[in-house]
């Protein structure tokens, strides 16, 4: 199973999927996460992701 997190913050994460069942997933390889970087995807210079009201 294949699960994609987009996020701004992926580093926040790393707690809860190292130490948990989901870990014992990955490590048996049932479980692939992957996390992604939302201001990857920014197409201006300062990286914005939200919008004005």
């Amino acid at each position: 199973m294949l699960i994609d997190i987009i996020t701004l913050f992926p580093k926040m994460f790393a707690g809860v999927f190292g130490e948990s069942i989901i870990k014992r997933a990955v490590d048996k390889k049932i479980l692939d996460v992957r996390f992604t970087q939302l201001r990857d995807f920014a197409t201006d210079k300062h990286h914005h992701v939200d919008d004005s009201p």
